[in-house]
């Protein structure tokens, strides 16, 4: 959460600082340099820094024991220093508050009240440790009695139900998807990054068993001779496994110094520092050694196999015959090859086109010129409304307006008595933002029907309620939504506060990505400063830096102990997509890296070809072929591995990124553009290389070549 540090007359913003109970260090480990992690966080108004959080603040002293000043909240006092929370973490944090400290701001009542309105709330994180032979499943049958005793008086005057679940620490970062969760990763992209990973590392390898056919083939009188002195077939594929390995040994090597550079690379691209001491791991060293051991083994299995099934007796007759087989097999390698390369690049046209789709999309409103300010602070609550109001005298805003919570954010959900299109009444949870005045028209937000909230009537304070469309179809209202009724908020009786009808209908706009479909929602006009934590600012366009100059003088003089914490919603809208951004970034990265390695290939086959083929062509020069015949035979050759490779590409590029397209409820379809430009795309990377060699074949002196014979 976002808190406001006060040094040296400065307020000074940290992100990652937690609110944590007495039990914290029961629960996770850490490496305590000063306090005692039984008592840390027991006493209210106590603080555990992290050491860098201390020498940013401490530079030149020991802070255990000294007063650490947080804006809005009592003097703290640090009860702890610890060592750096490791950066592949779930849970990263800079400082830890006790969590009592939230009681004497809130009052105990409400914070350690058992009271059922209040302990099925949603608001903390519960970790468990388990003991070590503890039985997950005895754990989970016994939920049935907590949940009598402190849920279910609850649920029941609600008319509803609450699920518990379990999930194991290490799984969080890759499987959570719950609201208000720390950052998590994507198990999707993980799995696609592995497997881009094996197939460059596979046209690598089909690269390397071209190379070594084709020396091993040079090589067959040294084997030849071997085996006439006695050397058997282990032997002589012992000796290119062991050649193979000294390779990849080289080539782990030259990997190894190359690492810094390859971090930085990922470090500008992705914007994730990676630990070079995660290479030492014993885990990624043992992964890592499996598949140099893999490597090496697949690489020179076949030129060991070549090598020694050959008769020795048939050394020098089998050349030709081993060219052509050998040529075969070349082929097969490079259209390997092409396959991957093509896939490659028809996915990085669907995932760029999929990206572009995403922040092209219309998202139902106009985010430009609107930037959001943030109001973490109970002695900023106060002042809200008053801000709001003198920040809508400004010349240079057009609207502006506050909420509960950010635009893109979860957003709070509530259970609501909404009326059915039947006129009963339906209990749900539903995701509800607390606006004032003129939030749809400083979000540009559109009706569909009905009207927005007036400040002329009073009636909108406490008795209305504006849904979107999704709302209306979710509870089947068809074409008349306008005057259905909605309840929230519930006494200590169980019984709705507040009694609502619907006003206004808004048509649909995304304010989640395009990954999940728009909820239904409701908007509910409040005008208590405590409620208000952000407030939307739409300003004029002509002059910007002026109008934010303006609105941060504003903010000076209402909150003048504050820095003025605000973000451009234009800028949280392109977050939304961040990582498929990265993800695009990389994977293009990838994709010229498997073209350049198919290039390689490409040019050892032609190189290949062109020699094999030198003495033809110089007979068919001798008979009068144009240099354009000749290209035209070489083109066959290749136009055919190209097909060959399209055929075994776009099937399977069509499944998996089908799979990947689908965990968009928005975005585009597979079709055959993008094959197409796909397909011109490879011919403009591999023609040129066979040109190359062509040409330098065809308009060679036919005299020299034949006289060699």
């Amino acid at each position: 959460m976002d808190l406001f540090v006060t040094h040296n007359r400065e307020q000074i913003r940290e992100r990652e600082i937690l609110y944590a109970d007495s039990t914290f260090f029961d629960v996770f480990s850490a490496q305590f340099i000063s306090g005692n992690p039984d008592f840390a966080l027991t006493e209210p108004n106590s603080i555990v820094l992290t050491q860098s959080l201390a020498d940013k603040y401490f530079p030149d002293e020991n802070p255990y024991g000294k007063d650490f000043h947080i804006s809005g909240l009592p003097t703290l006092k640090v009860t702890g220093i610890i060592e750096d929370v490791p950066s592949n973490t779930h849970l990263r944090y800079s400082g830890l508050i006790s969590m009592s400290t939230l009681a004497m701001i809130h009052g105990p009542d409400e914070f350690n009240s058992f009271h059922p309105m209040h302990f099925w709330s949603l608001s903390y994180y519960s970790f468990l440790l388990l003991h070590e032979n503890a039985d997950i499943v005895e754990i989970e049958e016994g939920l049935p009695g907590f949940y009598e005793k402190y849920l279910s008086q609850s649920m029941g005057d609600l008319q509803g139900e609450m699920e518990i679940e379990f999930t194991p620490l290490g799984e969080i970062y890759l499987s959570s998807h719950a609201d208000y969760d720390f950052a998590s990763g994507n198990t999707r992209y993980l799995y696609i990054f592995l497997l881009v990973g094996t197939l460059i590392m596979l046209i690598a390898v089909l690269n390397y068993i071209n190379l070594a056919t084709a020396m091993a083939r040079r090589r067959l009188k040294e084997a030849a001779l071997k085996k006439v002195l006695g050397a058997n077939n282990f032997q002589l594929s012992a000796q290119f496994i062991v050649e193979s390995l000294a390779l990849v040994l080289f080539s782990v090597i030259l990997a190894l110094g190359l690492l810094p550079v390859v971090f930085q690379l990922i470090k500008s691209i992705a914007h994730v520092e990676l630990n070079p001491l995660m290479v030492f791991d014993t885990g990624f060293l043992l992964y890592f050694a499996t598949v140099l051991v893999f490597v090496a083994l697949f690489s020179a299995g076949y030129p060991a196999y070549v090598v020694s099934r050959f008769n020795p007796a048939e050394t020098f007759t089998m050349e030709k015959r081993g060219a052509r087989r050998s040529f075969l097999s070349r082929k097969v390698l490079v259209t390997a090859q092409l396959a991957i390369s093509v896939g490659m690049i028809l996915s990085s046209l669907l995932i760029s086109q999929q990206v572009r789709y995403m922040v092209n999309k219309d998202p139902g409103f106009d985010p430009t010129n609107i930037i959001q300010l943030s109001f973490w602070q109970n002695q900023q609550h106060t002042r809200t409304i008053s801000f709001l109001n003198e920040i809508n005298n400004l010349p240079e805003v057009k609207h502006a307006a506050a909420s509960h919570e950010g635009l893109t954010t979860s957003h709070i959900k509530m259970i609501l008595q909404a009326e059915r299109a039947d006129g009963g009444r339906s209990e749900r949870l539903f995701r509800v933002m607390f606006v004032t005045h003129e939030f749809i028209s400083t979000m540009g937000l559109d009706l569909s029907v009905g009207r927005d909230f007036e400040r002329s009537n009073r009636e909108d304070n406490h008795f209305a309620a504006i849904v979107n469309e999704s709302f209306v179809r979710e509870m089947g209202w068809g074409d008349d939504p306008l005057g259905k009724k909605i309840d929230w908020g519930y006494d200590e009786n169980m019984m709705p506060t507040n009694f609502g009808e619907v006003i206004g209908v808004l048509k649909d706009f995304h304010y989640k990505s395009l990954h999940t479909p728009i909820e239904p929602m409701v908007f509910i006009l409040i005008d208590s400063d405590e409620m208000l934590r952000t407030i939307k600012i739409r300003y004029s366009a002509e002059n910007p830096q002026y109008a934010l100059n303006a609105i941060r003088s504003v903010y000076s003089d209402v909150f003048p102990e504050l820095p003025m914490d605000y973000r451009f919603i234009e800028w949280e809208m392109e977050q939304l997509y961040i990582n498929e951004k990265i993800a695009l970034r990389l994977f293009m990265l990838l994709t010229f890296i498997a073209i350049g390695l198919s290039l390689i290939g490409i040019i050892g086959l032609s190189s290949f070809v062109a020699k094999q083929s030198e003495k033809e062509i110089a007979i068919r020069k001798v008979f009068g072929a144009s240099v354009d015949a000749i290209l035209f035979r070489l083109y066959k050759e290749y136009i055919a591995l190209y097909l060959l490779a399209l055929i075994v590409a776009i099937p399977l590029v069509w499944y998996f990124m089908d799979q990947w397209l689908a965990t968009f409820h928005y975005g585009i379809s597979f079709n055959w553009l993008n094959v197409l430009l796909t397909a011109i795309l490879s011919i403009l990377f591999v023609m040129p290389v066979v040109t190359w060699h062509g040409l330098r074949a065809s308009m060679s002196n036919p005299a020299k070549v034949l006289y060699a014979e």
